[in-house]
């Protein structure tokens, strides 16, 4: 007895339908496209950054009266908005950075969200850059008219810091958003 064989250069079998014959019917193969590796990529550079910059903040929490000692021998006016400044700002950092390395977990996971969350990260950094750069500004010098050019220019470049960033966060939006759930 003789095996059926698959081989696709032979006569295709005939089917019958209602009493008429029909030769050779196959469904048509379908082959669908896989996930672009993008957010995988952008994901776990997100969580390393995240990573560093808790270590960073961390860092800073444990460095602030050092930092505060040294602001004061270059003459900087160590006022109190400074002092509670220096405290504060490392938790920020360190909490953004969580949040941040929360977003590229979920990148990894393509998840959309991340993206959205990742965008808030930057908008707290943005208003912790620009209390930053007011504080600092307003304790460096005593002529107004130079404390506020000071703080125009720490606000500008923290703009465009920000914004830049911003720009690589949604990336993975704009090169493969069929990809993201």
């Amino acid at each position: 007895m003789e095996e059926p064989s698959n081989s696709p250069f032979e006569e295709p079998p005939t089917v019958h339908i209602s009493g008429n014959p029909v030769i050779g019917f196959t469904t048509p193969q379908v082959i669908g496209r896989s996930k672009s590796s993008g957010p995988k990529i952008f994901g776990v550079i997100a969580i390393i950054i995240a990573v560093l910059g808790t270590l960073y903040n961390f860092f800073g929490i444990l460095s602030v009266e050092s930092t505060l000692d040294d602001y004061g021998k270059i003459g900087i006016d160590v006022t109190r908005n400074i002092t509670i400044w220096a405290y504060i700002s490392p938790f920020i950092g360190i909490i953004s950075s969580i949040i941040f390395g929360y977003a590229g977990l979920q990148l990894y996971n393509y998840q959309k969200k991340s993206i959205f969350i990742a965008l808030a990260t930057v908008g707290i950094s943005l208003a912790s850059g620009i209390i930053g750069s007011v504080i600092m500004a307003d304790s460096l010098t005593q002529d107004a008219e130079l404390g506020g050019i000071f703080a125009g220019v720490g606000i500008f470049t923290t703009i465009i810091c920000n914004a830049c960033c911003g720009l690589v966060i949604i990336m993975p939006l704009l090169i493969n958003g069929e990809d993201l759930e």
